[in-house]
């Protein structure tokens, strides 16, 4: 009788303990589903956020073309310009202003030429032409203007007068036969004699001294040798001699 107490305590014993393993393991499984439900459901909400991204910018994509839609009936084709473009003749005669560029259609443009020292406006040629050293042009096409300049008539005397006319502020022209730039000298002159040659007492000097020698884009001994010239100014004698001093080169053309 003992023995089978024995074998039925030991039997309720073992179904218990079986009973609590198998409850464990169940409530195990549970917490693992609910914990995968749960990420699941995480990244549905990120997928919806993410999808709700993606019809916002597909909206502001719509938006966009919509608006270069806009632009391009409304704006249309952007406006050609024309082009003006302008020389002149001979090179160094003179200058143009404007000096050309892009115009709008139909644009009105006054173009003004203005000679160099020793020069006139003689005439404008090429898209328009006119004689008067101001003209207006439409620009309706790309346009090319010429202006062009001809040598002004100076009235002078010539150098084999000007011993005659000492004291008169004048223009003396003729032939420069020799040159001499006294570099040791006090002053360094620069010496352009016309007509004669150093020392004939006939010759006519030109005198340029040595702090308006810069004022040359050449050296006047060099560049004025053997050419006519005609030459501003005031007509004085140095030792019976006549000479006028240059002090720019604005009083000397060719």
């Amino acid at each position: 009788m003992k023995t089978w107490l024995v074998i039925a305590s030991v039997v309720a014993v073992l179904l218990a303990a079986s009973t609590g393993v198998g409850f464990w393991m169940v409530s195990g499984t549970n917490a693992e589903l609910t914990s995968t439900l749960a990420e699941l459901t995480s990244t549905q909400a990120e997928l919806t956020s993410t999808q709700a991204e993606l019809t916002d910018t597909e909206a502001e994509l719509e938006d966009t073309k919509a608006e270069l839609a806009e632009c391009k009936e409304y704006g249309g084709a952007p406006t050609p310009t024309y082009t003006l473009s302008v020389s002149v003749s001979p090179s160094g005669a003179g200058v143009v202003s404007p000096l050309g560029g892009e115009y709008d259609p139909g644009a009105q443009v006054t173009l003004t030429a203005n000679p160099a020292s020793g020069y006139t406006f003689d005439y404008w040629s090429g898209s328009a032409s006119g004689a008067t050293s101001t003209i207006t042009i439409t620009m309706d096409s790309d346009k090319s203007l010429i202006a062009n300049f001809e040598t002004a008539v100076i009235e002078g005397i010539s150098c084999y007068e000007a011993k005659n006319h000492i004291g008169e502020r004048t223009t003396v022209y003729g032939a420069v036969v020799d040159t001499h730039y006294a570099s040791g000298s006090s002053g360094k002159p620069t010496f352009l004699n016309m007509c004669y040659s150093y020392p004939d007492p006939n010759r006519f000097t030109v005198v340029i001294w040595g702090e308006n020698r810069g004022k040359f884009s050449q050296p006047p001994e060099d560049y004025y040798d053997g050419k006519t010239i005609y030459v501003s100014g005031l007509i004085v004698s140095y030792d019976g001699v006549p000479q006028i001093e240059v002090t720019s080169p604005d009083q000397i053309h060719e």
